[in-house]
């Protein structure tokens, strides 16, 4: 089947995107249509096996149409994290300001789920920061730079980074919080009026 995206096997029923049948395939006609970035990734297709969407991905997994784990595979997953974290952070350190070179995650990596490897889930420190995270978890969790294995969502317990207080999202962003809307509860810091 050709379409107006150029060369495709077929029509994804779940998200309308053509169906590529490589990877290179998929990528090359993104090449010629002259998207760039984001918009020229190939992944999985998850209605065919073995085919390849082009485009931009985030949207479909913000739909729900894709998971993160089914559209990168484990590696290119913790690869995009990394890499939105950092763009983030701006490549410093969001608890110092210093030069940021580690990725650390606020709640542990022993439980998997998609937050495992999520914007939400992770800072950008230098090592040194990351060394006093792990060294005072007491601290590290009443500024919200550690999050309970219990939290089925770590953006939603406000961290303390070096702009002040923040909410952090799964697509990368945040929003600065004002110090008095924050309070200490039980070790864990909690936005007032939320849960």
């Amino acid at each position: 089947m050709t379409t107006a995206q150029g060369r495709a096997v077929a029509t994804c029923p779940s998200c309308g995107k053509a169906s590529y049948r490589s990877r290179t395939e998929a990528k090359q006609m993104g090449r010629r249509l002259g998207m760039k970035g984001a918009g020229n990734r190939p992944y999985p297709c998850p209605e065919f096996p073995g085919y390849f969407h082009l485009g931009h991905l985030a949207e479909d997994v913000i739909a729900g149409t894709i998971t993160r784990a089914e559209a990168y595979g484990m590696d290119d997953v913790e690869k995009w994290a990394r890499n939105v974290v950092a763009m983030r952070a701006h490549h410093l350190c969001e608890v110092c300001g210093g030069r940021g070179s580690e990725f650390s995650h606020r709640r542990t990596r022993a439980v998997r789920d998609d937050h495992l490897w999520c914007p939400c889930n992770g800072l950008l420190a230098c090592r040194t920061c990351h060394a006093t995270m792990h060294a005072g978890p007491v601290q590290a969790r009443a500024d919200g730079q550690h999050v309970s294995r219990f939290v089925a969502e770590p953006g939603t317990i406000p961290v303390l980074l070096s702009v002040g207080w923040a909410r952090l999202d799964c697509d990368g962003g945040g929003e600065v919080i004002p110090a008095e809307k924050i309070i200490i509860e039980y070790g864990t810091p909690r936005l007032l009026g939320v849960g």
